[in-house]
């Protein structure tokens, strides 16, 4: 049988690349059509009140199912055609076309996974430093987890097995009538176990147990192993063709979660419920396929259906049952991996979220089973990155010791414009710089006036040497740190806040000394002792802190028409302390930036007694918040914008998109 084997496996490569210039486009083999080309626009669709809007799209998407199978002709003959029919031994075992697919693909019994020379290191065994940035982030993430309750988590679960179910739902994709409900739970399944794994935090090890106890609870209620948010029937919508909304994409999420919790958590009840729910759905399957033959399960897949092929894998490396490894092939796409097989490139226009979960799960088959013909999906996941990843830089040089190489890699800012074509949205759009989207510090406002030339003329780099500049100006009366803050046009003194709030950034400001280039840094901000200086708010630049006058309280107004009221000159503190500094007018002799007040922080001239002289001193500390290295300054219609990377944030206001206006 081995020769049997070996010459399938041949036909297989011979066929498809003789095959591959048949191949369909994008738009037969891809799942998005154009009228519903994103999750966003699906559920838009689904939550629409607009019949004649959503009857239109149907239309659109009944004549795209009937404009032809998910395989050309061709392709159809390219696969199906490779049922060796002379291998078979019993009548039923035709539909059975998945075990050969097998048995071409990893013929070796004594095949073993590859060795490589990395090791991944456990997360139980890695902590992260909480005062690094993703110690922080992973804080941020802990903090957000334990705010999820377990009722409100299930309650499609528990609807759908017909349990009781205490609480009210989640909305959003967790909404009862949206019908990707419930992958969401397989995200935090997911998240929380590995949480669990770096922290050993034991609230969310309880939280993540009651929810896997309440699946449970769901899955033994159904009693066939299957287990979702909702019900079994959108699967025969699935295998019928009719409009569903990714069904497998859901229950993909689900498994991983279970498998996650398993191999991270050590909860074998998780191995139990996935596996049985691969069985569920390899019977269902197989049942597909004894029917309507297996073209009509390859045709399924224009749908999306998540990472199912890499699940399976994984769950095939933790049961060795032979099973999960061949449900896991029959969820490998064949009119997309057959052209990669042939190194042909068909990938424009291909949905991402949907063929990157393949190709990932197809280099899993590869790792887990390790038998020589699995290289082929090895080599099509290495094409697959090759033609995404574009070309690459090949240096070749005699090198000696003590050579160097450096490497600039040039990125410019860019827009990308938000994929929703409804006019009201026209205008909005994204700033990226290279690979990093860009927020901008704000909390309502999202207009940019970028006039009529390139994107540098309105977003400009905000140099490193700010970081020197920044400051914080505190106060601690009856023991309590206070700072000075901007709250709206309005200054006031707060409570000191930490770093990564939205505090940090009101409380922090930029130290400008006049006469002085900014570009240069200061070695510390009392550098500008007894010289002139204004304040920028830190989020706002472009904007100064300004007095109105004697007695008044001090406000925030744009550079350019600040004038005199702008600009003070640092002093020593009036309170006679080492540490403080004074902030006096140097327009208004005398007067002096003062705390004292119920107005608010003001400008007092009335200074006679050691109470009035302390409200007028602050230390003067480093900024509470920072700029990121990759940070700009965006000019808008009616204030400005601090642009950096997401990622960099960590509890800050914020928007990513913006309404560009010429």
């Amino acid at each position: 049988m081995k020769g049997v084997h070996t010459v399938c496996y041949a036909a297989v490569v011979l066929a498809v690349a003789a095959a591959c210039s048949s191949f369909t486009s994008a738009d037969s083999c891809d799942n998005l059509a154009p009228p519903l080309a994103s999750h966003f626009l699906r559920y838009q669709f689904e939550t629409s009140t607009n019949e004649t809007w959503r009857q239109e799209v149907l239309a659109q998407l009944q004549r795209r199912r009937h404009n032809g199978p998910h395989l050309t002709h061709t392709d159809e003959d390219t696969w199906a055609g490779l049922l060796p029919r002379k291998a078979l031994r019993k009548p039923d075992d035709e539909y059975n076309w998945d075990m050969i697919y097998r048995m071409i693909k990893h013929s070796s019994k004594d095949s073993k996974p590859p060795v490589g020379v990395l090791k991944e290191v456990s997360l139980h065994d890695v902590a992260l430093d909480p005062d690094s940035v993703h110690g922080r982030a992973q804080q941020t993430n802990l903090n957000y987890l334990l705010t999820l309750d377990v009722d409100r988590l299930v309650w499609s679960f528990r609807n759908n097995s017909g349990l009781p179910s205490p609480g009210t739902p989640y909305g959003g994709w967790e909404d009862p009538t949206i019908e990707l409900r419930g992958h969401f739970v397989g995200h935090y399944l997911s998240a929380t176990a590995h949480m669990w794994a770096s922290t050993q935090n034991d609230t969310v090890k309880a939280r993540m147990d009651a929810v896997v106890a309440a699946l449970a609870e769901c899955q033994e209620k159904m009693q066939s192993g299957y287990l979702a948010a909702f019900p079994e029937s959108f699967f025969d919508r699935f295998e019928a063709a009719q409009k569903v909304w990714a069904p497998y994409y859901t229950v993909h999420k689900i498994m991983a979660g279970l498998l996650d919790q398993y191999m991270l958590a050590d909860d074998a009840r998780a191995l139990k419920m996935v596996s049985a729910m691969a069985d569920y759905f390899y019977n269902r399957v197989q049942s597909l396929i004894a029917k309507q033959g297996i073209e009509r399960h390859w045709a399924s897949l224009v749908d999306e259906v998540g990472g199912m092929n890499d699940v399976l894998y994984r769950l095939y490396a933790q049961t060795g049952d032979e099973k999960h490894l061949t449900l896991a092939g029959l969820f490998e796409k064949p009119c997309f991996l057959a052209p990669l097989a042939a190194r042909t490139d068909k990938l424009a226009g291909y949905h991402a979220n949907t063929h990157l979960a393949v190709v990932v799960g197809i280099n899993t088959g590869y790792e887990v089973v390790g038998d020589p013909h699995f290289k082929v999906t090895h080599r099509i996941a290495d094409f697959f990155w090759v033609k995404v990843g574009g070309s690459f830089l090949t240096v070749t040089e005699k090198w000696n010791s003590g050579d160097t190489l450096t490497l600039e890699l040039p990125m410019a800012p860019r827009l990308e414009a938000l994929q929703d074509d409804r006019p009201e949205f026209a205008i909005t759009q994204a700033v990226l710089f290279g690979p990093y989207l860009l927020a901008g510090l704000t909390e309502d406002d999202w207009a940019i006036k970028t006039g009529s030339g390139s994107v540098s003329d309105w977003l400009k780099p905000i140099p490193p040497s700010y970081n020197s500049h920044l400051i914080a100006l505190t106060q601690a009366p009856n023991a309590t740190q206070l700072a000075l803050a901007r709250a709206g046009g309005s200054v006031i003194m707060s409570e000191l806040p930490g770093p990564g709030t939205n505090g940090s950034v009101h409380a922090t400001f930029r130290l400008i000394v006049q006469g002085q280039d900014p570009s240069q840094p200061l070695a510390s901000p009392k550098q500008a002792l007894g010289k002139q200086v204004t304040i920028e708010p830190f989020d706002l630049p472009g904007t100064l802190l300004v007095h109105q006058g004697k007695e008044m309280s001090l406000t925030i107004a744009g550079a350019a028409g600040a004038g005199n009221a702008s600009v003070f000159r640092l002093v020593r503190g009036l309170d006679g302390a080492t540490e403080t500094v004074s902030l006096e007018s140097d327009s208004l002799t005398g007067c002096y930036v003062y705390s004292g007040s119920v107005e608010g922080v003001k400008l007092s001239c009335l200074l006679g007694d050691d109470i009035s002289k302390k409200a007028a001193s602050f230390v003067m500390r480093s900024g509470v918040s920072q700029y990121h290295d990759i940070s700009f300054a965006a000019t808008g219609p009616k204030r400005n914008y601090v642009m950096q990377p997401l990622q960099s944030l960590v509890d800050e206001f914020y928007n990513v998109y913006f309404d560009i206006q010429p």
